[in-house]
């Protein structure tokens, strides 16, 4: 799948940037009698020294000649760095380049995650990987064009030039220092295409730095290219072919790399024999503040990570396994617990949500059922996927995705993921999903339902968890709904994957706004008598009508009997539950019908909680469609029933829901949810009720906006 991310902002605040032009006199500075070639993305001082050996003249009198040395000394000092309005206007009138090209000449042109600037616009070196000062180059892209030093080649994150398909120098051919970079307050006059290291108190190297050895191109599926090509999408203009992957991706698939110090395993994914990185990595000051300083040992880095990243899930599973291992565990009284899936991922810092699923799913075997739920390990890569394409496509295109909004609102990652949770799912699971879900044929089907409900909320939600109910989840999934490993698997995987569904396009009822609803006019007398004798249905006596009540509410709420209202509920002696249980077995099609049609008029017309709420959904019922993937291991679906034998017996006599269930081979709580969901027809002809008639005018609810 295409890798997606939200859009890099290159601009970066700086104070000074709204300053009042009052240090440079504007109408003293001319335009220099040459003409220039400018290059975008040409860093500013490289473009002050090239242009001042052309005129035979030094870095510090073109700044000069552009009036800058009015400027205050800290704005002259990040001048390479971020241009004030008024430096900027200097610049432009004095050397004639556009506004355009001249803002892509400082490094905070460049993406933010690939560098990190203090307030005082120095650069912050332990963030991002951030390279304080130093330049890599490209001997051949010297050749073309003399003097040209690029703003990218200042990161450490640019080490392959890609127009030659070569590994970046950082050092002189001949005298193998580093490059001694441009400077706005240089006083001599230098060839910017030499090296200017000092060999001794007064005498420089001067050697040609486009003259080097010849090497052979990189391939095109190079890792090394292909990474290089994944990270410039930043800096380049264009369209793109790479994936987009943040660089804080590949930097906690780096420090994976480095932590667990398999530098075979470094060869072996770039392509790069071990003999030549051997040392190279010796350079980082700390694993994760500094990367290596090398360009070949950066890109066989960041080249491995890539194929971690963008390889097939089932090659890389194994090795991504074996760095989590390999890495040195936290001994500090913070670090999470062993074994824990938030201990492994401490091995990958900083890691988007994609590569989060690739390294946990790598991991699902190791884990706990509990630990799997809640960090979604056991659900597909292609159902992670798909939720984030929806979530990150709204970023870019919002109106062209509709669902975006509630997949990115709605993610486990979002502060609003427990709100979705208490709406979108109701405190009993949908029986078309708890049936085939429900393994132990002993558990009763409000308990199945209930812990399955919880398990729901919180499955997938391991990147920000609501420890308050993943804590208490152990004690409500126990050992027996699991069943076989398979079976395991299998719930888990459905769970997760059903979770991500309903993130992105949440059903139409809100569960805990119909819970809050004002029901105490529900189904009234008079209502139900309307409704039995449309039906052909006797309305019985007061406990017939107050179970019907109570059928109305746990309809509607999706609850069980310990949820209804203190006036409905069930008292202690087993008569009364007996009697409830008499009821479902007596209801027919037609009466149900009529029953759901009253339900949706009473929504419609009933205000909701409170008057910034939406209005009531008139769906009464609501259950996602049903999935599985291929081989799952799963329960009866609730429609794998002898409905024909059901029909049969509630038809000729009264039987008890046990007998019912050995009967038809089923587990108790199957049979009642099949007699709710799938009641007989008596054929009778139903009358129809205009229920805008028979409810009471309501004064109208003001709706806050």
């Amino acid at each position: 799948m295409a890798r997606r991310t939200l859009s890099l902002v290159h601009k970066r605040p700086d104070p000074s940037m709204s300053r009042r032009l009052e240090y440079i006199d504007l109408s003293t500075v001319r335009r220099i009698g040459a003409s220039i070639e400018f290059t975008r993305r040409e860093w500013l001082p490289s473009m002050f020294r090239r242009v001042g050996h052309a005129l035979d003249s030094s870095a510090a009198d073109i700044v000069t000649w552009c009036g800058l040395s009015a400027a205050p000394a800290g704005d002259r000092q990040r001048i390479g760095n971020l241009l004030t309005d008024e430096i900027a206007s200097a610049i432009q009138i004095g050397l004639g380049v556009d506004a355009d090209t001249l803002s892509t000449m400082v490094m905070s042109h460049l993406p933010e995650e690939l560098e990190a600037f203090r307030v005082n616009g120095t650069f912050a070196q332990s963030k991002n990987w951030t390279r304080g000062g130093g330049t890599r180059y490209c001997p051949r892209c010297l050749l073309e064009r003399p003097g040209v030093f690029y703003t990218e080649w200042r990161l450490w994150w640019c080490f392959v030039c890609e127009r030659h398909n070569a590994v970046l120098h950082d050092s002189c051919p001949a005298c193998h220092q580093p490059i001694v970079e441009a400077s706005p307050r240089e006083t001599e006059c230098r060839d910017p295409s030499l090296c200017w290291a000092l060999l001794s108190e007064s005498d420089y190297c001067r050697h040609p730095l486009a003259q080097t050895w010849r090497e052979e191109p990189l391939t095109a599926d190079s890792p090394m290219l292909l990474a290089q090509r994944a990270i410039s999408r930043h800096w380049r203009p264009g369209t793109y072919d790479s994936p987009d992957i943040p660089a804080a991706t590949f930097r906690g698939a780096a420090i994976a790399l480095l932590s667990a110090g398999r530098h075979d395993t470094i060869s072996n994914l770039s392509g790069i024999d071990e003999s030549e990185l051997r040392g190279l990595f010796d350079y980082s000051v700390r694993i994760g503040t500094s990367p290596p300083k090398e360009p070949l040992a950066m890109g066989a880095l960041l080249g491995a990570a890539y194929r971690l990243i963008v390889d097939d899930e089932l090659t890389g599973a194994p090795i991504i396994r074996q760095l989590t291992y390999d890495r040195s565990a936290r001994t500090d009284k913070e670090a999470p617990a062993p074994w824990s899936a938030r201990n492994f991922l401490d091995a990958w810092p900083g890691i988007d949500s994609l590569m989060r699923g690739r390294v946990i799913r790598s991991l699902d075997n190791d884990l706990s059922p509990i630990q799997r739920l809640v960090h979604g390990s056991a659900a597909s890569a292609a159902a992670w996927e798909g939720f984030e394409l929806i979530r990150r496509a709204g970023w870019e295109a919002p109106d062209a995705h509709p669902k975006s909004l509630s997949a990115l609102m709605n993610a486990a990652d979002s502060p609003t993921s427990v709100t979705w949770a208490a709406s979108a799912i109701p405190p009993l699971l949908w029986p078309s999903w708890a049936a085939p879900l429900g393994i132990d044929p002993r558990t009763d089907g409000i308990t199945l339902q209930r812990a399955l409900a919880d398990a729901l909320r919180v499955a997938g939600t391991g990147a920000l968890p609501d420890y308050g109910a993943v804590a208490g989840i152990g004690r409500k999934l126990r050992p027996t709904m699991f069943g076989t490993p398979q079976q395991t698997t299998s719930i888990l995987r459905q769970l997760t994957e059903l979770a991500l569904r309903l993130r992105a396009a949440p059903g139409p009822i809100d569960y805990l706004q119909r819970r809050q609803l004002d029901t105490s006019r529900l189904l009234e007398t008079t209502h139900w008598q309307l409704i039995c004798a449309s039906v052909g249905h006797d309305p019985g006596r007061s406990r017939r009508h107050l179970n019907a009540q109570r059928y109305a509410y746990m309809r509607i709420t999706a609850t069980g009997p310990s949820a209804l209202p203190a006036r409905l509920r069930f008292r202690g002696d087993v008569a009364d539950a007996a009697n409830y249980t008499e009821f479902l077995l007596q209801m027919t099609a037609e009466l149900k019908a009529a029953i759901d049609t009253y339900l949706s008029a009473w929504l419609t017309v009933t205000a909701p909680p409170h008057p910034s709420m939406p209005a009531n959904s008139p769906l009464v019922t609501w259950s996602p469609p049903r999935f599985a993937h291929p081989g799952a291991s799963r329960g009866h679906e609730l429609r794998d029933i002898d409905l024909e034998m059901l029909h049969d017996r509630l038809g000729s006599k009264e039987p008890s829901m046990k007998a019912l269930a050995i009967e038809l081979g089923r587990p108790v709580r199957h049979v009642r949810w099949a007699i709710v969901k799938f009641p007989p027809s008596t054929g009778t002809r139903c009358a129809p009720i205009d229920w805008r008639q028979c409810f009471p005018a309501e004064p109208p609810v003001v709706r806050l906006p």
